[in-house]
Formats: C-alpha cells, sequence, structure tokens
C-alpha cells in the first residue's frame, strides 16, 4: 500500500509530461541490441527534476532541479539548428573551431547534447553547477525535442500561472 501512495505521491509532483514511441525505432531492429534503448521518448518535469531523453538511463538524461541551476530554458525550431538526423548527438561548443593548437583544449570544455526524437520545436536548456565551493563556473547545454516547448519553458523559467 504504500508503494502506491509513493507513486500517487509522485504524480501529484508532475508538472509536465509528454511520452511516445519515436518512429525510427523500427529502423533499430536491424541492429536488434539498440532497439530497447531507443523504444520510448520522454519528457517530464517534477519540482524536484527534468528527466528527458529514450528508455533507458544511458540514453536519457535526468537534471537535479534542486542541485543544479537552470540558467536558461529557450524554445528553438529544430530547422534553425544543425541537427543531424534523430536519435543523441554530441558536439563540439559552438565557440569551438578546429585547428590543431586547441584540438586538446575542447576535452575541458562541455559539448552540447542533442536528444532528437521527432521535427518541429525543441528546447534549449543551460544548466550551470550551483556548488560555489567548488568555485567552478561551468554550464551544459542540452536540447530536447518536444511536443509543447513553449510550456516547458515556461515551467523551467518559473513563469506558471
Amino acid at each position: 500500500m504504500s508503494n502506491n501512495s509513493n507513486k500517487d505521491k509522485e504524480e501529484v509532483n508532475i508538472l509536465y509530461k509528454e511520452q511516445y514511441k519515436p518512429w525510427f525505432r523500427y529502423v533499430l531492429i536491424i541492429v536488434f541490441p539498440f532497439l530497447p534503448l531507443f523504444w520510448k521518448y520522454h519528457v517530464k518535469i517534477t519540482e524536484d527534476e527534468l528527466s528527458f531523453g529514450y528508455s533507458s538511463k544511458f540514453t536519457s538524461k535526468r537534471i537535479d532541479r534542486r542541485n543544479n541551476e537552470i540558467i536558461k530554458g529557450e524554445v528553438v525550431p529544430l530547422f534553425d539548428q544543425k541537427w543531424n538526423g534523430w536519435g543523441i548527438h554530441y558536439k563540439p561548443p559552438s565557440t569551438f573551431s578546429f585547428s590543431w593548437n586547441n584540438v586538446f583544449s575542447i576535452l575541458g570544455q562541455s559539448w552540447e547534447r542533442q536528444y532528437i526524437a521527432k521535427n518541429g520545436g525543441a528546447v534549449k536548456v543551460i544548466i550551470g553547477d550551483s556548488d560555489e565551493s567548488a568555485g567552478s563556473n561551468k554550464t551544459t547545454t542540452f536540447y530536447f525535442s518536444s511536443e509543447d516547448p513553449q510550456k516547458i519553458c515556461d515551467i523551467l523559467n518559473k513563469k506558471l500561472k
């Protein structure tokens, strides 16, 4: 009975939730071991956590909203970005330019991460570490597709009405 009450309490705490099966999951049948990793796509926001991505902990991202500062959430159209298709992508920061002199400098920088499951709108989230004792000013940028990116940005930027 306590297990159900915890589940009910979590459902009440949900501020936003979407879940669907991406169309390209059937393409992954040819590489069957990857199919379970990409079977479902989700976006979920609670008071404590932002979660987005695919079916497993390896193909999804969870951001603890209490320990990480969400600096900015904004709507971005996917066609304005240089996406390389659906799935999970890591790309170097937009300020990086390739040359042999700075090829190793990228190792200390945060790469942008993209979780794309369909065309349409996406959310760009910039998070920073709120641990001031570490003295780092590091930010990380995530992009993830969504059915209602404006609502997600309003929730993340705390513009709820």
